[in-house]
This record gives C-alpha cells, sequence and structure tokens, in this order.
C-alpha cells in the first residue's frame, strides 16, 4: 500500500468522525435545547443535578448494575 493510498484512508476516517460527531452533536440539541449542556456531554462530563439519560449520553450504558 502506497503513502497515497494510505493518507487516503486516514481522510476518510478523518472526515466520518467529524461527520458523526456533527450528528451526534445536533442530536444532543434537538433532544436538550441547551447548548451547554451539549457540551458538558460531548465532552463526557458529569455534574450534580445532571439527568439519568444526561448521564447516560456521556457517559454510555454501564457495564454491570450492582
Amino acid at each position: 500500500m502506497g503513502i497515497a493510498a494510505l493518507l487516503a484512508i486516514i481522510g476518510a476516517i478523518v472526515a466520518l468522525r467529524i461527520y458523526y460527531r456533527k450528528k451526534r452533536r445536533e442530536y444532543l440539541l434537538a433532544k436538550y435545547g441547551n447548548p451547554d449542556v451539549v457540551d458538558k456531554i460531548m465532552r463526557k462530563l458529569i455534574w450534580e443535578g445532571m439527568s439519568q439519560d444526561q448521564l447516560l449520553d456521556s457517559w454510555g450504558k454501564p457495564a454491570a448494575k450492582d
């Protein structure tokens, strides 16, 4: 595989990540309507008073519940 092909693959991966991140942000903005909340979720932060849905959107489903 040549350098040009490798760079093309890397470029495609980066473009897909940007696309999916943009779509996720749009989804979260539609769901919560608050850009500050969406920014925190996108940075995978947690904070006091956040809802269960916000926590799941930030960190995902837990591996186990004890």
